[in-house]
Protein backbone atom coordinates (compact mmCIF):
# COMPACT_ATOMS: atom_id res chain seq x y z
CA UNK A 1 0.00 0.00 0.00
CA UNK A 2 0.96 3.22 -1.09
CA UNK A 3 1.85 5.60 2.12
CA UNK A 4 0.56 9.14 2.36
CA UNK A 5 3.79 11.47 1.66
CA UNK A 6 2.91 14.57 3.30
CA UNK A 7 2.68 12.06 6.20
CA UNK A 8 5.42 10.36 5.48
CA UNK A 9 7.51 13.22 5.20
CA UNK A 10 6.67 15.03 8.21
CA UNK A 11 7.43 11.66 10.21
CA UNK A 12 10.96 12.12 8.86
CA UNK A 13 10.96 16.14 9.76
CA UNK A 14 8.26 18.13 10.77
CA UNK A 15 9.85 21.04 9.38
CA UNK A 16 9.88 19.94 5.81
CA UNK A 17 7.19 20.73 4.00
CA UNK A 18 6.33 18.98 0.47
CA UNK A 19 6.43 21.38 -2.53
CA UNK A 20 5.80 18.48 -5.47
CA UNK A 21 7.57 15.38 -6.90
CA UNK A 22 10.21 15.87 -8.99
CA UNK A 23 11.68 13.05 -10.39
CA UNK A 24 10.95 9.13 -9.98
CA UNK A 25 13.71 6.25 -10.77
CA UNK A 26 13.65 2.34 -10.65
CA UNK A 27 14.37 2.64 -6.66
CA UNK A 28 13.54 6.06 -5.60
CA UNK A 29 10.98 9.06 -5.84
CA UNK A 30 12.49 12.43 -5.71
CA UNK A 31 10.25 15.65 -4.10
CA UNK A 32 10.76 19.59 -3.68
CA UNK A 33 10.45 20.40 -0.27
CA UNK A 34 11.30 22.97 1.73
CA UNK A 35 12.48 23.60 5.33
CA UNK A 36 12.49 27.21 6.66
CA UNK A 37 11.43 28.56 3.29
CA UNK A 38 14.73 27.07 2.23
CA UNK A 39 13.93 24.64 -1.24
CA UNK A 40 15.81 20.84 -0.97
CA UNK A 41 15.09 17.86 -2.47
CA UNK A 42 14.33 15.06 -0.66
CA UNK A 43 15.24 11.45 -2.04
CA UNK A 44 13.32 8.26 -0.83
CA UNK A 45 13.53 4.84 -1.44
CA UNK A 46 10.35 3.46 -3.14
CA UNK A 47 10.30 0.63 -0.88
CA UNK A 48 10.03 3.31 2.06
CA UNK A 49 6.75 5.00 0.15
CA UNK A 50 4.95 1.83 0.26
CA UNK A 51 6.04 0.51 -3.35
CA UNK A 52 7.87 -1.79 -4.23
CA UNK A 53 6.28 -4.16 -7.23
CA UNK A 54 9.05 -4.11 -9.26
CA UNK A 55 9.77 -6.74 -11.54
CA UNK A 56 12.30 -9.18 -10.50
CA UNK A 57 15.25 -8.76 -13.17
CA UNK A 58 15.19 -5.44 -11.53
CA UNK A 59 15.58 -6.12 -7.53
CA UNK A 60 18.30 -4.15 -6.08
CA UNK A 61 19.67 -7.34 -4.81
CA UNK A 62 20.57 -8.20 -8.23
CA UNK A 63 22.64 -4.81 -8.57
CA UNK A 64 24.29 -4.68 -5.34
CA UNK A 65 22.15 -1.68 -4.32
CA UNK A 66 21.79 -1.07 -0.89
CA UNK A 67 19.71 2.27 -0.57
CA UNK A 68 19.67 5.80 0.03
CA UNK A 69 22.63 5.33 2.71
CA UNK A 70 25.08 4.13 0.45
CA UNK A 71 24.14 7.24 -2.32
CA UNK A 72 24.54 9.77 0.89
CA UNK A 73 27.64 8.42 1.87
CA UNK A 74 28.77 8.54 -2.14
CA UNK A 75 27.51 12.50 -1.88
CA UNK A 76 29.17 13.29 1.16
CA UNK A 77 32.67 11.83 0.03
CA UNK A 78 32.37 14.33 -3.42
CA UNK A 79 30.97 17.43 -1.62
CA UNK A 80 32.12 20.73 -2.81
CA UNK A 81 32.84 19.07 -6.72
CA UNK A 82 30.91 21.75 -8.38
CA UNK A 83 27.83 19.78 -10.40
CA UNK A 84 27.56 17.91 -7.72
CA UNK A 85 24.63 18.32 -5.52
CA UNK A 86 25.64 18.71 -1.71
CA UNK A 87 24.13 15.57 0.52
CA UNK A 88 22.62 17.97 3.42
CA UNK A 89 21.42 15.03 5.90
CA UNK A 90 20.65 11.33 6.03
CA UNK A 91 17.19 10.78 7.87
CA UNK A 92 17.46 6.53 7.43
CA UNK A 93 18.83 4.06 5.59
CA UNK A 94 15.82 4.94 2.83
CA UNK A 95 15.81 8.39 3.11
CA UNK A 96 18.07 11.79 2.31
CA UNK A 97 17.91 15.55 2.14
CA UNK A 98 20.22 17.17 -0.41
CA UNK A 99 20.45 20.04 -2.26
CA UNK A 100 17.74 21.49 -4.42
CA UNK A 101 18.92 21.84 -8.29
CA UNK A 102 16.80 23.69 -10.72
CA UNK A 103 16.71 22.51 -13.82
CA UNK A 104 15.48 20.00 -16.27
CA UNK A 105 17.55 16.34 -17.09
CA UNK A 106 19.21 16.81 -20.22
CA UNK A 107 16.25 15.17 -22.26
CA UNK A 108 13.70 17.73 -21.08
CA UNK A 109 16.30 20.54 -21.40
CA UNK A 110 17.17 19.31 -24.79
CA UNK A 111 20.49 20.52 -26.92
CA UNK A 112 23.45 21.73 -25.05
CA UNK A 113 26.22 23.98 -25.85
CA UNK A 114 29.65 22.38 -26.07
CA UNK A 115 30.61 23.83 -22.98
CA UNK A 116 27.95 21.64 -21.21
CA UNK A 117 30.58 18.82 -21.78
CA UNK A 118 33.36 20.31 -20.99
CA UNK A 119 32.19 20.88 -17.85
CA UNK A 120 30.85 17.55 -17.16
CA UNK A 121 33.82 15.86 -18.47
CA UNK A 122 35.29 18.21 -15.45
CA UNK A 123 32.79 16.82 -12.87
CA UNK A 124 33.95 13.40 -13.74
CA UNK A 125 37.50 13.84 -13.42
CA UNK A 126 36.18 15.41 -9.83
CA UNK A 127 34.61 12.43 -9.01
CA UNK A 128 36.99 9.69 -10.66
CA UNK A 129 40.02 12.10 -8.10
CA UNK A 130 37.36 11.21 -5.00
CA UNK A 131 37.51 7.19 -5.85
CA UNK A 132 34.08 6.71 -7.48
CA UNK A 133 32.64 6.98 -10.80
CA UNK A 134 29.89 8.30 -12.90
CA UNK A 135 26.75 6.46 -12.13
CA UNK A 136 26.34 3.27 -14.34
CA UNK A 137 23.10 4.42 -16.09
CA UNK A 138 23.91 8.41 -16.42
CA UNK A 139 24.15 7.10 -20.29
CA UNK A 140 20.71 7.37 -20.27
CA UNK A 141 20.14 11.46 -19.35
CA UNK A 142 17.64 10.95 -16.38
CA UNK A 143 19.77 11.80 -13.47
CA UNK A 144 21.98 14.68 -15.89
CA UNK A 145 20.09 18.23 -15.21
CA UNK A 146 20.96 21.27 -16.84
CA UNK A 147 20.05 24.56 -15.23
CA UNK A 148 19.10 27.91 -17.32
CA UNK A 149 22.69 28.63 -17.47
CA UNK A 150 23.48 25.69 -19.26
CA UNK A 151 26.05 23.82 -16.37
CA UNK A 152 25.34 20.31 -15.69
CA UNK A 153 24.38 18.39 -12.64
CA UNK A 154 24.65 14.60 -12.11
CA UNK A 155 21.94 13.85 -9.28
CA UNK A 156 21.87 10.27 -8.43
CA UNK A 157 24.84 8.32 -7.58
CA UNK A 158 22.65 4.87 -6.31
CA UNK A 159 24.53 3.17 -8.85
CA UNK A 160 28.14 4.92 -8.75
CA UNK A 161 31.15 1.89 -7.74
CA UNK A 162 33.43 3.28 -6.27
CA UNK A 163 36.56 3.30 -8.26
CA UNK A 164 39.97 0.37 -7.27
CA UNK A 165 42.67 -0.63 -9.24
CA UNK A 166 41.00 -4.10 -10.84
CA UNK A 167 38.14 -1.80 -12.26
CA UNK A 168 39.62 1.58 -12.57
CA UNK A 169 40.62 1.91 -16.14
CA UNK A 170 36.66 -0.04 -17.36
CA UNK A 171 35.30 2.22 -15.17
CA UNK A 172 37.01 5.50 -16.26
CA UNK A 173 36.24 4.38 -19.84
CA UNK A 174 32.16 3.95 -19.56
CA UNK A 175 32.67 7.41 -17.89
CA UNK A 176 33.91 9.08 -21.35
CA UNK A 177 31.69 6.27 -23.49
CA UNK A 178 28.37 8.19 -21.11
CA UNK A 179 29.54 11.35 -22.02
CA UNK A 180 30.51 11.25 -25.39
CA UNK A 181 27.20 9.18 -25.87
CA UNK A 182 25.13 12.38 -24.35
CA UNK A 183 27.46 14.80 -26.47
CA UNK A 184 26.43 13.18 -29.46
CA UNK A 185 23.29 13.09 -28.72
CA UNK A 186 22.78 16.53 -27.05
CA UNK A 187 24.84 19.13 -27.73
CA UNK A 188 24.21 21.81 -30.37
Amino acid sequence: MVKNIEQLITGLDNGLVLVEEIGEGTFSKVFKVSKQSKPYALKVERRFLGIDELPHHLKREKFGITGCGYEFGVQKTLSGIEGVPEAVFLYNKDAFLMQYINGKTIKQAGKQPIGFFDKLRKIASGINDRGYCLPMDLVFGNNLLADDEHNPYVVDFMLSEKLNDDNRSRLHALDQFAIDHLQHAYSK
